[in-house]
């Protein structure tokens, strides 16, 4: 019973970094995958339709990369499709939505 105390503990801290950081993805086309994101000096967070957050950091897909997701994610167009034509699985970490183990 504790460990499933401290796992949902857990899961709750690594929500909470998120909450009122993330900003809403314009999504101009109206069918992006993407909801929001937060943009960090070496990284970019984002977080996808079922509330998963990837983080994508210099170290895991490259500066070019980061930095083009961040510009993708301020005009508010493009950055689902450049996500999975380019760097799909180059993030550093993956951050399950609250509730979720």
């Amino acid at each position: 019973m504790g460990n499933n105390v401290n796992l949902t503990l857990a899961a709750a801290i690594r929500k909470a970094r998120y909450i009122g950081a993330m900003e809403r993805y314009r999504d101009l086309s109206g069918t992006s995958g993407v909801t929001a994101y937060a943009i960090r000096a070496d990284a970019i967070d984002v977080q996808f339709a079922g509330g998963a957050v990837y983080t994508y950091t210099v170290a895991s897909a490259g500066r070019t990369h980061v930095r083009r997701m961040q510009r993708l994610a301020r005009s508010g167009s493009g950055l689902s499709t450049y996500i999975a034509q380019h760097v799909r699985g180059a993030y550093a970490a993956r951050h399950e939505p609250y509730g979720h183990s």
